[in-house]
This record gives structure tokens, C-alpha cells and sequence, in this order.
């Protein structure tokens, strides 16, 4: 009986310069040793398990969580810090026989390590890779390397016997439920039904809670800002989005919009002409400046009634308004005397 073929790493290479990259230094300011080792973490999970990506899931957070002693919610803002720049959230097909759509972590860096990694091994025969979550161009890409559309077929088989086993399962709780419920969650069985069957499901909730933050994002277009189409799944910006939502709830990334019609500064009032970008906005660090209103216009010399040519009435202290009237007296005495 022939072996499996190893797929992850038993180690990989570390640079020696690790502490002194820009983004590394960037991580350790925000979130001190949590945010390097939640990276180091996800780091060593994707080597060990497939080796160039890994699944991202809930369970994976809870690993993290519970593995490093961090708080759940630390670590889901760690993990959202590191999807805007260290790491790559992609959605790729789990199995192409049931289209089950999932979605990984991985990196180009990564990638290059993997490629250094696997080149003795691959020298018998070559490393088979997902098109799907593969990030490197084909002038980076080693000849060893095939690139394939689809799961190699050992991996394929794996998960298509896992599902099935799972399917296998389901419909039979499915089948002694039938029996118990009434006719108002038939549309809730219909729905489990198709999740046997293989066919995906909407995500109804992450749907609707993007519709909303699309439209009030759109609803800022009258300023001059740039409206967007969608949050397509498994992109960086969708993965940045729902972090925002399982962080702070929907509500607050609406009320964190609406902060933008207060600010000329975000609306290109400013020497450079910036006018704030969507993708700008829910990186992590802008968001929560956003929403505190950091760049709030301030309501300081608001009052125009006083203006001269456009220059705003200067404030005299009383010592300078006393100062002042002593020199004008002067002044006066003077011109008494020059004309008698």
C-alpha cells in the first residue's frame, strides 16, 4: 500500500532579521508579544498542516486563544490587524466535487519559504499546489511546483469521504427531527436539506449586515466619495469586514460612517486633497479613529461674523487690551501737543 504524501513541514526557515522588519516592529507596538506570537502561531499551523495555506475558522481562533492564554476577542483583533498587511485571507473551493467554498490564510512570503522547503523532496516528483490559494507569479514559481485548478486527488478523496460521512450523519438527524417540528420550520428543514445535498448556503446574516454597511457607505457619494459595488467573499476587504463586524457589531461600523459627514478633513479638506477610501476606512487603526472622531471638525472660530477679509478676529488677553489702550492714549497726547 503506497504512503501518503506529506504535504506540511516539520521546519522552516526563519529569518534572522525578523524583529527588525518595519511591519513586524508596527505589530509588537500595537499588541506587544501577543500580536508576534499570534503571528508566529498561524505561521507554524500553516508549515505544519498543508504546508503553504492554512483553513481559518472558528476553531482555529479558539486554538489560538486557548493555546496562547490571549482573550478570544484580543485575538480576533490581532488576526484582523494582521489581514491588512502580514497576511492574505483567499476563498478557495474545498472540494470541487461538492463546491464547498472555505476560506484560507497564507502569504506570499509564505509561499517562497514552501518553495525552498519542498525543493529536495520535490525532486522525485513535483509538489502539486491549489491554483486557488497559490499567490506567487509564474516567473516566481519553481519548475517543481505544478500548479493545479483543483485539489490534488488524495486530497480530494479525503475530504469527499469526510463530507459524505458528515452528509451521511446529518440526514439521518434531519430524518428524526421531520417527525418533531411543525409546518413553520419547514423553510429550516428545507434548508438543512440542501446542506446535505452539498449545494451552498447564503450567508443570510453577513449578507444582509454588508448590504447595510454598502448603502451607508454609498449614502456618503453627495460628499464626493467614492461609493463601492461589493464586498466580495474571501477577499481582503470582505475578511477586514466581517472582522469589524464580530468585533464591534454592525451598529457601531454604521454610527463610525456617519462620523465621516462631520469631518471636512476625511472629505478633502486638507493640502494633500485626500478624500477617505473605503478600504482606507476599515483597516483597523483608521476605523477606530473614525469612530472616536479623531478627525471631527472642531468647533473652534466657527463663527464668521467677526471675519475681516476672511482672517478670524484675533483674542486679546486683558494685560494686551490694557497694553493696548495705554499706547492709543499716548498716541493721543502726542498729537494734542504737536497741534497746539
Amino acid at each position: 500500500m503506497a504512503r501518503d504524501r506529506k504535504e506540511g513541514l516539520d521546519y522552516f526557515s526563519f529569518d534572522c532579521d525578523f524583529f527588525s522588519d518595519r511591519k513586524i516592529k508596527r505589530l509588537r507596538a500595537k499588541f506587544g508579544t501577543d500580536g508576534v506570537m499570534v503571528y508566529l502561531y498561524i505561521i507554524c499551523e500553516i508549515y505544519r498542516d498543508k504546508g503553504y495555506y492554512v483553513e481559518y475558522d472558528e476553531d482555529l481562533v479558539l486554538d489560538i486563544a486557548y493555546e496562547l492564554g490571549i482573550s478570544e476577542n484580543r485575538t480576533r483583533e490581532i488576526m484582523s490587524y494582521l489581514f491588512s498587511g502580514l497576511l492574505q485571507c483567499i476563498e478557495i473551493t474545498k472540494s470541487c466535487t461538492l463546491a464547498t467554498r472555505v476560506t484560507v490564510i497564507s502569504s506570499a512570503s509564505v509561499q517562497r519559504r514552501y518553495q525552498k522547503a519542498v525543493k529536495t523532496r520535490a525532486a522525485k516528483n513535483p509538489v502539486s499546489v491549489n491554483a486557488e490559494v497559490w499567490l506567487l507569479k509564474k516567473e516566481e514559481t519553481e519548475t517543481f511546483i505544478k500548479v493545479n485548478p483543483f485539489l490534488n486527488n488524495s486530497e480530494k478523496n479525503t475530504l469527499f469521504s469526510e463530507k459524505n460521512s458528515l452528509n451521511s450523519e446529518k440526514k439521518t438527524q434531519s430524518k428524526v427531527k421531520e417527525s418533531k417540528v411543525n409546518k413553520s420550520k419547514g423553510k429550516e428543514s428545507s434548508n438543512r436539506a440542501s446542506k446535505d445535498a452539498g449545494e451552498p448556503l447564503p450567508s443570510q446574516n453577513n449578507n444582509v449586515d454588508n448590504v447595510d454597511i454598502v448603502d451607508n457607505w454609498n449614502s456618503l457619494s453627495d460628499l464626493g466619495i467614492t461609493p463601492i459595488k461589493r464586498i466580495t467573499e474571501g477577499t481582503k476587504r470582505y475578511c477586514l469586514v466581517i472582522a469589524l463586524i464580530e468585533q464591534y457589531g454592525v451598529d457601531t461600523i454604521l454610527e463610525a460612517i456617519e462620523q465621516i459627514r462631520n469631518s471636512s478633513f476625511l472629505q478633502g479638506a486638507n493640502d494633500r486633497d485626500w478624500i477617505i477610501a473605503f478600504d482606507w476606512f476599515i483597516i483597523p487603526d483608521n476605523f477606530i479613529k473614525v469612530l472616536e472622531g479623531n478627525y471631527k471638525d472642531s468647533t473652534k472660530h466657527k463663527h464668521t461674523s467677526n471675519r475681516f477679509c476672511n482672517y478670524p478676529q484675533r483674542d486679546y488677553s486683558k494685560a494686551e487690551m490694557e497694553e493696548m489702550e495705554q499706547k492709543l492714549l499716548a498716541k493721543s497726547r502726542r498729537g494734542d501737543m504737536d497741534g497746539s
